[in-house]
């Protein structure tokens, strides 16, 4: 199955909120085999696609224009054959971590870590937990740092879904199982990154089925809770904001929105764009007008190009968002440098080093140095920067 696309045809403009980070929205391509997770990180070669399929995590290479894709050509990730949720994170060193979800006795009971070089060599793997009865394990949220590694798993609750027991983050030492510590905040839905300005850790999570309300957890390098701050949807109900990453001193969002109170967890796909105090200060819808039963929302950027993931109907699905002019900083094209300095720089949760981020959460934003963009959209993205 070939998936070439048509960079003219993914900037087409579509109508998006008028605001002062998104330009245009490119038209939606389908993409990869029959499968969910679909995820994207970008490089200097151009973009790796990944994707669940046959119990197992896919991994392939795309040009810069989103091009290439060849079922002939993936990358087995993993060979367990049972696997469910698959989170795959870059890391620092270049590598790739790969937490897989399985159901061994009862649903959703077990999790694996798979770790990989930056060819995908097989470096090693662990069980994070087989036959768990204290914690779900399918939408984990994975990190990958040299300050911080491991896998955010949900605490079984006392029937209410996922929510109002926390989650456990459970630390991975190379491929050593490492130390417990639960957290407030759920793994269901949630997505974690590191902020460039400060080196601390940033969970951003909706709050509960029928909640307009999007939280951000900002944690020390203990885990324990430096801030707290809520962003209240204009429009519907969130859901599943499974990646944040930082672009200058604000942040870029990606999640589900779902027009009904208590319906089916999917829905329309949109982007926000936030200023350091997690402050609205762009929208734009992403997924097509009228698909309401899109999931798993994702996010990575190259320059001005924002590639969106999502998956609908056991499909893989790609949209491109634009930024505009000024919108990104100078100095931060959003390939995350994996080569650069392997020394410690001083805090231990500061895995931002040089002049652009490495991979580890940091994302999009770059090295504090570089969030400073003096005129345009990214001063005001960080204009009331804690």
């Amino acid at each position: 199955m070939g998936g070439g696309l048509d960079m003219h045809l993914l900037l087409l403009v579509c109508a998006a909120f008028a605001g002062d980070v998104f330009d245009t929205v490119g038209t939606e391509t389908t993409i990869g085999m029959g499968g969910t997770w679909a995820r994207l990180h970008a490089t200097e070669a151009g973009w790796w696609f990944f994707q669940v399929a046959g119990g197992d995590s896919w991994a392939e290479d795309l040009a810069p224009d989103l091009s290439g894709y060849s079922d002939r050509d993936r990358i087995a990730l993993t060979s367990r054959g049972d696997l469910q949720d698959v989170q795959v994170e870059r890391c620092d060193d270049g590598g790739w971590l790969a937490v897989g979800s399985a159901s061994v006795t009862t649903p959703g009971d077990s999790a694996y870590a798979f770790r990989s070089d930056v060819d995908f060599t097989p470096v090693g793997s662990l069980t994070m937990d087989e036959s768990s009865a204290d914690r779900v394990h399918q939408d984990m949220v994975v990190m990958c740092a040299t300050s911080v590694t491991g896998a955010l798993f949900s605490n079984v609750p006392e029937g209410n879904g996922g929510f109002g027991d926390g989650s456990t983050f459970i630390a991975i030492d190379g491929t050593t199982r490492g130390s417990e510590t639960r957290l407030e905040t759920p793994s269901t839905g949630t997505s974690m990154a590191i902020r460039p300005a400060d080196g601390r850790v940033v969970a951003a999570t909706f709050d509960k089925a029928g909640s307009r309300d999007i939280t951000f957890t900002v944690y020390e390098a203990d885990w324990s809770v430096a801030d707290t701050a809520t962003l209240t949807l204009p429009e519907d109900y969130a859901l599943w904001t499974q990646r944040l990453m930082p672009l200058g001193d604000g942040w870029l969002l990606v999640h589900i929105l779902r027009a009904d109170e208590f319906g089916q967890p999917e829905g329309e796909v949109w982007l926000r764009a936030l200023d350091a105090d997690f402050v609205e200060v762009d929208r734009v819808r992403v997924s097509p007008e009228g698909s309401v039963t899109n999931n798993r929302p994702w996010i990575a950027r190259r320059d001005d190009v924002v590639a969106v993931t999502y998956d609908r109907d056991v499909q893989p699905r790609l949209t491109t968002v634009t930024l505009k002019a000024g919108a990104v900083p100078d100095d931060d094209d959003g390939i995350l440098d994996t080569a650069g300095d392997s020394g410690d720089s001083g805090d231990s949760m500061d895995c931002c080093k040089g002049d652009a981020p490495i991979d580890c959460g940091c994302g999009a934003g770059g090295a504090p140095g570089a969030a400073v963009a003096g005129l345009g959209i990214a001063a005001v993205l960080g204009r009331r920067r804690r």
